[in-house]
């Protein structure tokens, strides 16, 4: 029409109101009918309105990712790695098996706890972290454990076997990938009758216990170890 429908019939009905006002009066039925048709209009305006910045916010949205992924070098583009660009990766990522995040700290559902023969414990620190990470203990190339653990929080990994083991980290909103370059050695001692087995604590975006900075090598995503 070149305009908009409500403007149309604003138009229309003043039109009819001023060529009916001295020969016709307008009856209930006729006003009512009008006032529908303009209810309507301006329901079908705003909803078009409404459709249009819902629109206009995915494109500069997803604009805005592509923009992030060409500085940071984001591997494997897709809706995951838009959403962890953008901070959603809580709200729409999957862990690596493509189940959904655990809603509490703690082992991740469905993978086995493995490197069991042992008395020594690993502690992972995230009180220092503002994202919630999900972490894998390596040994060599498999992974013996993986753990959810939210901000704000720790979690112990028990009766962990003696041996030398790697950490890799991945941070859930931002979907920022790394590995400590440190290796995390679990011993056992034996002094006559008696046996102690060593324990340590990873404070992520922290010193370690022995007060170094601990060393982070970003990794792609991919670069997770898959269990399954």
């Amino acid at each position: 029409m070149g305009m908009y429908d409500r403007d149309w019939y604003k138009e229309k009905y003043q039109k009819k109101t001023d060529k009916n006002t001295s020969a016709h009066a307008w009856s209930q039925d006729e006003r009512n009918q009008w006032q529908s048709k303009l209810d309507a209009a301006s329901s079908k305006s705003r909803n078009n309105k409404l459709g249009k910045n819902i629109a206009l916010f995915v494109i500069l949205s997803i604009s805005g990712a592509v923009a992030i992924k060409s500085v940071v070098g984001k591997d494997g583009f897709s809706l995951q790695t838009i959403s962890e660009t953008l901070g959603l990766g809580r709200v729409f990522g999957t862990a690596p098996d493509g189940t959904p995040w655990p809603q509490a700290t703690g082992y991740l559902p469905g993978h086995p706890t493995l490197a069991t023969q042992g008395r020594g414990s690993i502690t992972i620190d995230n009180r220092n972290g503002n994202e919630d990470v999900f972490v894998q203990i390596l040994d060599g190339a498999k992974a013996v454990r993986q753990a959810y653990i939210k901000r704000n929080d720790r979690f112990e990994l028990t009766g962990v076997t003696p041996g030398s083991y790697q950490l890799k980290v991945l941070k859930i909103q931002s979907g920022t990938a790394y590995r400590i370059m440190e290796p995390i050695t679990l011993k056992v001692t034996r002094d006559g009758n008696s046996t102690s087995w060593s324990s340590t604590t990873i404070r992520l975006n922290s010193k370690s216990e022995q007060g170094t900075i601990l060393t982070q090598q970003r990794i792609s995503r991919a670069g997770l170890t898959n269990t399954h």
